[in-house]
């Protein structure tokens, strides 16, 4: 079964005790949830970790990023594309829309 998670859902969880409303912030999200937070590709979330745009930690076997890191990024300037490409109208494309 798949799931799907607004934007909204993803940065907060809400909890409901006796009628009373909690909203608790994640510390810590998936690749998935970070590519869909950023919106961006998974394929994209995993080539800025590897080139160590965005870091990560390990719990187990998961690899997650922190709230703080993909707001840091979301505010830093991107002048450049994520991947370069080879194709000349890709570069022609490029310069067009800044």
């Amino acid at each position: 079964m798949k799931l799907l998670f607004s934007a909204l859902e993803l940065l907060c969880a809400t909890l409901r005790v006796q009628g009373e409303q909690f909203v608790i912030n994640k510390l810590l999200y998936s690749k998935k949830e970070a590519a869909l937070s950023l919106g961006i590709s998974l394929r994209s979330v995993e080539h800025l970790i590897s080139q160590k745009h965005l870091s990560t930690r390990r719990i187990g076997r998961r690899v997650l990023v922190s709230a703080s890191v993909l707001e840091q990024f979301a505010r830093r300037d991107h002048p450049e594309p994520l991947v370069k490409s080879d194709r000349p109208s890709d570069h022609l494309a490029i310069r067009d829309k800044q």
